[in-house]
């Protein structure tokens, strides 16, 4: 039987893991018309 390891697999896929204990940008709107904002809650208009 395997047991995972999850902090190794990240390790190994380059994935980070995060909370959201701590501010940042974060999605609001409805499914399928949403926008991101800031900290803040400034609407980001920048594409990446």
């Amino acid at each position: 039987m395997y047991t995972a390891q999850p902090l190794d697999d990240l390790k190994d896929s380059g994935l980070v893991y995060s909370t959201d204990s701590q501010p940042g940008i974060y999605r609001k709107g409805q499914s399928g018309k949403f926008y991101y904002v800031d900290k803040d809650g400034k609407r980001i208009m920048k594409k990446c």
